[in-house]
């Protein structure tokens, strides 16, 4: 399961769990595949071409940028834009002191923390 998989299944079991039910690891590994060729994709066209006065370091920070803007845009687009259940909503906007949505806003950390290092490891 790459890190898009892991990412769609985290976000549709705590926001979405009533789909989430009925979708499979397998479903999650296609949604994954799809998205991190998407990605990919994106971040070849956002990167453009070599610059003829650009230095390694410059070129490896455009490259890091077009891959991170790439994966924020399709992450958002196949997962984020998507609203929660209404009873997760409900449950989120009254949350603001709740300290069970403290332990959400850490899930939410945690994927991020693990999204960032896998974007660091691949770079």
């Amino acid at each position: 399961m790459n890190e898009y998989a892991a990412a769609a299944k985290t976000y549709f079991q705590q926001c979405l769990p009533s789909r989430a039910r009925r979708l499979t690891d397998q479903d999650f590994v296609e949604m994954g595949e799809q998205m991190e060729t998407e990605a990919l994709d994106l971040a070849d066209q956002m990167a453009g071409r070599d610059q003829p006065a650009e230095g390694h370091l410059e070129k490896v920070g455009r490259l890091n940028r077009a891959r991170s803007q790439a994966r924020e845009l399709v992450l958002h687009e196949h997962l984020f834009s998507i609203p929660p259940e209404p009873e997760v909503q409900a449950q989120l906007d009254a949350a603001e002191t709740d300290p069970q949505m403290d332990a959400i806003r850490a899930g939410f950390k945690e994927l991020q923390d693990l999204l960032n290092r896998v974007e660091d490891e691949n770079s």
